[in-house]
């Protein structure tokens, strides 16, 4: 939950895609499961579902008003299961 209030504080117009995936891995990574961590942080959600920016390091789109975010923090282990918290947010 703490990964995911980190990136929906970031969820701002004009910051980098990159950035908000820095608040959310480095809660996750911070906690001790950065290794547990082994997909994205969320994305755009529009006509096909998955789309840019991407919640990743590498993506250095800037979010801009009115986009669909979705976060997906989720710490994946055989000792914890299959877990995850998402909350899809409207602007």
């Amino acid at each position: 939950m703490s990964a995911l209030l980190a990136g929906e504080e970031r969820l701002r117009p004009g910051v980098l895609a990159n950035q908000v995936d820095g608040a959310v891995r480095g809660t996750i990574e911070k906690a001790g499961y950065g290794s547990n961590f082994p997909h994205h942080s969320g994305h755009a959600y529009g006509l096909f579902q998955q789309e840019r920016p991407y919640i990743i390091p590498a993506e250095s789109m800037p979010l801009a008003a009115g986009m669909i975010m979705t976060l997906e923090p989720g710490i994946y282990s055989p000792w914890v299961g299959r877990h995850a918290i998402r909350r899809k947010l409207f602007d």
